[in-house]
């Protein structure tokens, strides 16, 4: 979790412990840190989370984010399926998965593996992007999930750093911007790899439309079927290809993405399950850890600080 060369009574680490509460000690003989995760926003940037992790065991189930998700593996290494792929990143490289881009994640090495990350609202790209050309600025795409390039990793570990360390203000948003047209300049695309059909669209369309309707209930293939006027069999096949995640999965990420914005506004957890379609609180708590590696009561205690 902590950046190569720096020991544990370094500027920035006990802001990491102060929100560590999920924590699991490794197997006896295991020289890997123990399981923990942390997770904070720092005041004066909006829409902009910050993440870091230790993890043996635990597993991402399949998954996708608002914004993008950028970061960089400090130790071991992780492996990911995105964008019809299995990557894998190994230390010292950097990641930046793209808004939507539906994605699990895993050790890949037997000690597991530490990375940190930085979720960055669409609109600072989209400002940057703005500022650079001086025209209108887009949502920009990138195709390569993991980047190699160690200048950048380097990048973004001295962003993260900074965050840690409660920088001020002014300072954080300097290397925010430096990150941000690194990414812009050097990596970025106008559109996807893959086009998108108008067919394939409006499906996708209708069948986000019905689910989020009908979120705090129990919908049913069939039902979805009905929706959009094609076979069961055939709605499987052209949603997975489209949004890289079953029907099922993607209305699970639709209530976790409701549940984190009810959270962020002080809703308690029990009571945000059940507005959001879960069983229960404890059925919140799973798929919540498993899509996002924190707890909702993390989650709330960081987005309140911030």
């Amino acid at each position: 979790m902590f950046r190569r060369g720096l020991s544990c009574d370094t500027l920035g680490v006990e802001r990491w412990m102060e929100f560590m509460q999920v924590r699991r000690q490794p197997r006896p003989g295991c020289k890997s840190p123990p399981e923990q995760s942390s997770f904070w926003r720092p005041r004066g940037l909006d829409d902009i989370d910050f993440f870091a992790a230790s993890f043996r065991e635990h597993s991402y189930a399949r998954h996708s984010h608002e914004g993008y998700a950028v970061g960089v593996t400090d130790r071991g290494a992780q492996t990911f399926l995105c964008r019809g792929e299995r990557r894998v990143s190994g230390a010292g490289s950097a990641v930046i998965i793209n808004p939507g881009d539906a994605h699990d994640g895993r050790a890949a090495a037997p000690d597991g593996y530490s990375y940190r990350m930085i979720y960055i609202g669409e609109r600072h790209f989209v400002r940057a992007i703005g500022e650079i050309t001086g025209q209108p600025g887009f949502v920009p795409l990138f195709r390569e999930p993991i980047i190699t390039n160690g200048g950048t990793a380097r990048l973004v570990a001295e962003l993260h750093d900074l965050a840690a360390g409660g920088a001020e203000a002014l300072k954080l948003e300097t290397v925010l911007l430096r990150v941000l047209v690194h990414f812009v300049t050097r990596f970025a695309t106008t559109r996807p790899s893959h086009r998108v059909t108008s067919l394939d669209a409006s499906l996708v369309r209708a069948v986000h439309s019905y689910l989020v309707r009908h979120l705090d209930e129990d919908p049913s293939l069939s039902d979805l079927a009905a929706v959009t006027g094609i076979s069961r069999y055939h709605l499987l096949r052209r949603f997975r290809r489209e949004v890289g995640m079953p029907p099922h999965a993607y209305l699970t990420q639709l209530r976790l993405t409701r549940a984190r914005r009810l959270l962020a506004a002080g809703e308690p957890a029990a009571r945000v399950a059940v507005a959001v379609g879960f069983v229960d609180q404890s059925h919140l708590i799973k798929r919540f850890r498993a899509a996002y590696g924190i707890t909702p009561t993390q989650f709330s205690k960081a987005s309140i600080q911030g």
